[in-house]
């Protein structure tokens, strides 16, 4: 046998050198201690030379009596990530390799041969990232009983399935990501390093597989989940607020989110689907439905030292020329005023409009004009003069509705949340 030093696949004739009977005798008793996949390859690689280039195995078939006929097998490297390792030192002498510098992991060999009967068909399996979706959440329960139990038998049976569905199920995971996952030595299974990685992952997956069914039977049953309502800023403040506040007292789980803006925004929000639901008026010839929830009524608050101050209520007529601070367009109070002194000719000087209807009781207080706010700004400041707006002796109002999009479905807690607005005891005439 050659020493280490000489060893190569030539001889320093250029000779290709052979296996003497001794040798290969040699060589398989050094392989005889290793995995079932070693040893056969060991054993077919007696017939032939092998040379290790670039990530490919070629062996050169001396059964072929003939030079230039070559088997070329891919080696898989890190970037399949395949687990690296040299041969044993015994192997490599036997082989007269005088270096290695691409070693497979034996366990692997099964499947390297399988990629050459593929190779010979134009076209080599591995890791197509695209192919994932073929994956199911069973394929990865399946793999953790089998991680767990370490025996696909004992797996099945926590699974209550058969073993053989259970092998069928890992198979396929493995032909799906590309690499092994368990090493199989007799009724042993243990996890190779890339099953270890894949099994972290696994659980994760299951534990949020769990946590969402969990959620969703959570949010069936109606007691849990997320309510996006809208609302003007003065009907969240008194009106919204303290009805939210007594329904979260019989539904603590539930999270109820709040939009403030004009009753014209809120609308296209419901109908954009970015609210669930809101409190406003309802458009004509429109998806969107509600039930009458209070009546609102415009008030004028007016400043102390005008002749209009000791008035209970005015008639908008009253104030035509007068200087006025009013609500910008798209709230309701703005728009029932607007629309009387149009239909009526009624001309008005409005200095200031305002999202914030305080700003205008305050201003008005200051001896600015009369503002024209809405009943639902609340409770005013004891100095302040209010009156009610009429028109012909009626009362400046309407009813003000808790509003849907009828054509989108409407979770239990929605149906939750109008029936209790509905029963609220103030519901009709908002003081």
């Amino acid at each position: 046998m050659s020493s280490p030093s000489s060893f190569g696949l030539d001889s320093a004739a250029r000779r290709r050198k052979y296996l003497t009977a001794t040798e290969r005798q040699a060589f398989l008793h050094a392989a005889k201690d290793a995995a079932f996949e070693a040893l056969s390859f060991c054993h077919m690689l007696i017939a032939g030379r092998i040379a290790l280039n670039d990530g490919l195995i070629v062996f050169d078939n001396l059964k072929k009596r003939r030079s230039n006929v070559l088997r070329a097998v891919p080696a898989p490297g890190p970037p399949l990530g395949v687990s690296i390792r040299c041969f044993p030192a015994a192997i490599a002498h036997s082989l007269c390799v005088s270096r290695i510098s691409t070693s497979i992991s034996f366990s692997n060999w099964e499947k390297i041969v399988t990629e050459k009967k593929h190779r010979k068909r134009g076209r080599i399996p591995g890791p197509d990232f695209g192919r994932t979706t073929e994956l199911s959440f069973t394929h990865l329960q399946d793999f953790a009983a089998v991680a767990t139990n370490k025996s696909f038998s004992r797996a099945a049976t926590a699974l209550g399935s058969n073993q053989s569905s259970v092998s069928r199920s890992i198979m396929h995971l493995e032909e799906t990501i590309g690499v092994r996952l368990f090493d199989r030595i007799g009724r042993t299974v243990t996890l190779t390093a890339n099953g270890d990685r894949l099994l972290k992952l696994a659980r994760d997956v299951i534990a949020a597989q769990y946590a969402l069914a969990q959620g969703a039977q959570e949010l069936s049953s109606g007691r849990k989940g997320v309510i996006r309502i809208g609302a003007t800023i003065q009907t969240i403040q008194s009106r919204l607020s303290p009805l939210v506040s007594s329904f979260r007292a019989r539904f603590p789980d539930v999270d109820v989110f709040f939009v403030e803006d004009t009753t014209e925004v809120l609308v296209r929000k419901l109908e954009d689907g970015d609210l669930d639901l809101a409190i406003g008026w309802a458009p004509a010839d429109s998806p969107i439905k509600g039930l009458r929830l209070f009546t609102l009524w415009a008030q004028a608050v007016i400043p102390k030292s005008h002749p209009l101050s000791d008035r209970q209520s005015i008639d908008v007529d009253s104030l035509a020329g007068e200087r006025l601070l009013i609500m910008r367009r798209g709230y309701m109070t703005r728009e029932m005023f607007e629309g009387i002194c149009q239909l009526r000719g009624i001309r008005t000087i409005p200095i200031l409009e305002s999202h914030n209807p305080h700003a205008l009781v305050a201003m008005s207080n200051d001896g600015h004009g009369i503002a024209i706010v809405p009943s639902t700004v609340g409770a005013m400041p004891p100095d302040v003069r209010v009156a009610e707006l009429t028109e012909g002796g009626r009362r400046l109002a309407h009813d003000m509705m808790i509003l849907w999009d009828s054509r989108r479905h409407q979770s239990d807690l929605c149906h939750a949340f109008v029936e209790h607005a509905m029963a609220a005891p103030d519901r009709l005439d908002f003081v």
